[in-house]
């Protein structure tokens, strides 16, 4: 697959990204009166209020680009990969965020070691703890998708049993979402978003040549699955937050993510210079793991005087501006650092010779 179309998803997830943080900041955090109102404007509340769909256009494109960066590699490279790309960031944001939480979090947000050393595993439910920043839930699901395709890669299932299992994963996920409603099913199998990850694998199948009428049929069936998904879910985040959700106005602005992500994903050239798309792209993680719980701090501490939509351009700004700082001076001398160590580091402990090396080395 050209890169090219990797570039254009790098910037669509920037879009995405900016809808979960315009849905904080203008609608969800005034709303549970977590912070004061910011915007006045009511069409931009109104616009803001469907953001959080910007997460499930996250699950999308990564179902896209895992089925993309899976392809051809062995179930350890996958792992590796998926490990330098996610935990490093994570775990340095994260810090930063217990850091401003403790410092200047008082009297409306606490942390304490406990909490920190349970995000510091990227589960902290897990061990009874808050996740650091609430946005970090979406981080959790991510992970248990690549735990699926890790497994299926050691298998080696994944490449050769792709469209069986994507099938068996919406025929269970739509008896335990909609019939059974099993919340340990709802994390455990992603049934809740399987049909965004689904329908990302599909996509790619077909833009890289799967014409078959079975593979069409799947995403339809992906495609509803998002669909019925979401519009159910209006319910229950009616329920959270005390403000009407329309299940029609979620369900257009899906399909307006769904009409996005289309164009970016099968356009023949980068919709924006290459390089743009990738500095763009760079952006997306690091914001998206700082802007919620420090956002909110400082939104916090300047209190009435954060009124208006310059001083919301301002703090968004101050967010991307920390965003690349975190994805030039970190990440990009880090992570191709870390892998070569972690991939050197594999090859001592469990050599290729052996079982479980030939196990974890198999092409997917």
């Amino acid at each position: 697959m050209s890169g090219q179309r990797i570039y254009n998803l790098d910037g669509l997830r920037l879009v995405a990204a900016m809808a979960v943080v315009l849905f904080h900041f203008v609608f969800h955090g005034p709303v549970m009166q977590t912070i004061p109102a910011v915007e006045r404007s009511g069409w931009m509340i109104g616009a803001a209020q469907y953001g959080y769909l910007g997460v499930s256009v996250f699950f999308l494109i990564s179902g896209y680009v895992i089925a993309y960066s899976a392809n051809g590699r062995s179930a350890l490279e996958f792992a590796i990969a998926r490990f330098t790309r996610l935990y490093p960031t994570f775990a340095l944001i994260m810090s930063l965020t217990a850091l401003v939480t403790l410092l200047f979090g008082a009297p409306h947000f606490y942390t304490g070691s406990q909490q920190y050393l349970a995000n510091l595993t990227m589960m902290a439910p897990a061990f009874g703890q808050k996740y650091m920043d609430g946005a970090y839930w979406s981080i959790t699901l991510e992970l248990v998708f690549y735990f699926w395709v890790f497994v299926l890669l050691t298998l080696g299932l994944f490449q050769r049993y792709q469209l069986a299992i994507i099938a068996i994963w919406l025929g269970f996920s739509t008896i335990a979402e909609f019939v059974l409603n099993v919340a340990t099913f709802r994390q455990l199998f992603i049934t809740e978003f399987c049909g965004f990850f689904a329908a990302g694998i599909l996509i790619y199948r077909i833009r890289s040549g799967d014409g078959r009428i079975v593979t069409r049929l799947l995403l339809a069936a992906a495609f509803a699955h998002s669909m019925i998904a979401t519009i159910v879910g209006t319910r229950a985040i009616t329920d959270a937050v005390g403000v009407t959700f329309e299940p029609s106005v979620a369900a257009l602005t899906l399909l307006g993510g769904y009409g996005l992500f289309t164009v970016a994903a099968f356009a023949d050239r980068p919709l924006l210079p290459a390089a743009w798309l990738t500095f763009l792209g760079g952006l997306t993680y690091p914001l998206y793991l700082l802007h919620q719980q420090i956002g909110y701090i400082a939104i916090q501490q300047l209190g009435t005087g954060f009124t208006g939509t310059l001083p919301l351009v301002a703090l968004i700004a101050l967010l991307l501006f920390v965003s690349w700082l975190v994805s030039y001076y970190f990440e990009r001398p880090l992570m191709p650092k870390l892998r070569q160590i972690l991939r050197e580091l594999s090859e001592r402990m469990i050599p290729a010779r052996f079982p479980l090396g030939r196990i974890l080395n198999r092409v997917g």
